[in-house]
């Protein structure tokens, strides 16, 4: 006769020796990770991207550095629970935080939200100076000309508009800017951002807005 009992029993059993082994492993695996980034660890500049909330009710923190030439996408709990994640402020969505990395391993990472984001200054306190070059020089009013500048750092190749009075173009005049090069300040750690980029006559209000003037 088959006793159900015992069979509940065992299965039971097995169940909880799972469940204990998987915690096991994770917990371990987190362990080695930490370990690991803090072994191999990089700082560097993260953008913060937004804050997700899943199915369990739990919340993290979206946020897009440049490791080894890359653009990496990682994420993080919100909450500043063990291991101690930085969560001092309120984050500024698209402004810029430290984060750290593992060199080895960038996705292992953690950024640091800290009570303000980083300044400009900072972002481009190590940075590259190269040459952009201008593809497009187009007058938007009687004053202002909308430069369009492409540059390519660590094998990347990024593209952005800046606006600019007529007097103080960097290349010159409209004619002469067009299919000329330009000299940029880039970040080493986050080359998306470049000085001429914050320069742009319409983005006044976001400096002040992201606090990174």
């Amino acid at each position: 006769m088959i006793d159900l009992k015992a069979i509940k029993r065992r299965n039971k059993n097995i169940f909880i020796v799972s469940l204990g082994t998987l915690i096991i492993i994770l917990f371990v695996s987190q362990l080695v990770k930490e370990s690991n980034l803090e072994k191999n660890k990089v700082i560097g500049v993260a953008k913060f991207l937004r804050i997700n909330h899943d199915r369990r009710s739990k919340y993290s923190v979206e946020y897009q550095f440049f490791a080894n030439g890359k653009l990496i996408e990682s994420s993080d709990p919100l909450g500043a629970s063990w291991p101690n994640h930085v969560r001092e402020g309120e984050p500024v969505i698209r402004a810029f935080y430290p984060v750290e990395f593992d060199r080895e391993n960038p996705k292992n990472s953690r950024i640091m939200l800290t009570e303000r984001p980083l300044k400009l200054k900072q972002i481009l306190n190590d940075h590259a100076t190269i040459y952009g070059n201008v593809v497009l020089a187009s007058p938007v009013s009687d004053n202002y000309v909308d430069l369009r500048i492409a540059y390519k750092y660590q094998g990347e190749v990024f593209n952005f508009r800046t606006r600019l009075h007529k007097d103080n173009l960097p290349c010159g005049n409209v004619e002469s800017c067009k299919e000329s090069q330009i000299k940029l300040l880039v970040s080493k750690h986050y080359p998306e951002v470049n000085d001429l980029y914050f320069k742009s006559y319409d983005r006044k209000n976001l400096l002040e807005q992201y606090k990174l003037n």
